[in-house]
């Protein structure tokens, strides 16, 4: 079975490009095309572990079992609304022998696609990546054993700024707009970036700590776009695999589609012309010691 690799990250911080530059490996499996959103270890988790939950929901009742004609009526399932030792069983936990009876026949098919795409039916694939987030939140005790987290950060006032550009770059292309540009609904403007302070404050917290005690890889946004053949080489040794950089990032189509700067390197500080001196100011304030733990520099907006 492919040894899953959870990328975590919280959105235009690198993980896209990440996911390119995996891709150029025959020896992981990515879950593509561009976006790279599709996320088969979560699904297939949460699907196995549905028989051990005891959820109570008026949504879903033994009733929707009562014949199998319901399926098309309602396509959502939920735990078994009853008690049943044929499948919890702590010692031997059927959730888990679903989950790698599934997990075994994914991997079966993603090797499958990848020797395809690479016209190498001889490539040893032995990873899967997919996106993450919120991986500090997980107990990582209950996934596989072999499962491997990989950390991206990003400079939380250039994040915001790439929030609202790529936001305006899909709007002007005629494209949907990005929710995660967006007030939830129900949420002020001024509530929304209560919320993404206090997220981002909490994860560069959570990755300093993860970084300093050599937990995870950590990599930062702004080596992977300045010195993307760098930090392939930091995972090559990671995982004793080959990537390719230059294809990464000679990949035009990603560009077009998701790149709000003009260069890799207009990236990076674009904050301290795009921000605005009062925000610019807060945003400084709020992070001043997550910031300095990461290494990114404190200093004032300059003029929007």
């Amino acid at each position: 079975m492919l040894t899953p690799i959870l990328v975590d990250h919280t959105g235009r911080d690198g993980s896209t490009l990440l996911m390119r530059l995996l891709a150029t490996s025959p020896n992981v499996a990515i879950p593509g095309p561009y976006p790279y959103e599709k996320k088969y270890f979560a699904y297939l988790w949460r699907w196995s572990r549905l028989l051990e939950r005891r959820d109570k929901s008026e949504w879903w009742t033994y009733i929707d079992l009562t014949s199998l004609t319901f399926e098309s009526m309602k396509s959502l399932m939920g735990p078994p609304p009853w008690s049943s030792d044929l499948m919890h069983d702590p010692d031997d936990p059927m959730s888990k022998r679903m989950f790698e009876a599934a997990w075994s026949e994914l991997s079966r098919r993603a090797t499958d696609q990848v020797h395809a795409d690479h016209g190498d039916p001889e490539a040893d694939v032995r990873y899967y990546a997919e996106k993450h987030q919120d991986t500090r939140l997980v107990d990582l005790g209950e996934l596989p054993s072999d499962l491997r987290v990989l950390v991206l950060v990003r400079d939380p006032r250039d994040m915001y700024v790439s929030f609202l550009a790529f936001d305006a770059k899909r709007q002007s292309e005629g494209r949907p707009e990005f929710e995660a540009a967006r007030p939830a609904p129900g949420e002020s403007g001024e509530e929304r970036l209560d919320r993404f302070i206090d997220r981002e404050r909490t994860r560069m917290r959570w990755i300093a700590e993860v970084e300093g005690a050599g937990t995870f890889p950590v990599v930062r946004y702004e080596d992977l776009v300045t010195d993307l053949a760098g930090q392939a080489r930091r995972l090559e040794d990671w995982l004793s695999i080959g990537l390719d950089p230059d294809a990464a990032a000679g990949d035009v189509e990603l560009r077009k589609l998701h790149v709000s700067a003009p260069t890799p390197e207009a990236s990076v500080g674009r904050w301290r012309t795009e921000l605005g001196p009062a925000l610019g100011e807060r945003f400084s304030r709020e992070f001043r010691d997550e910031l300095e733990a990461l290494g990114y520099p404190v200093e004032a907006a300059e003029r929007s």
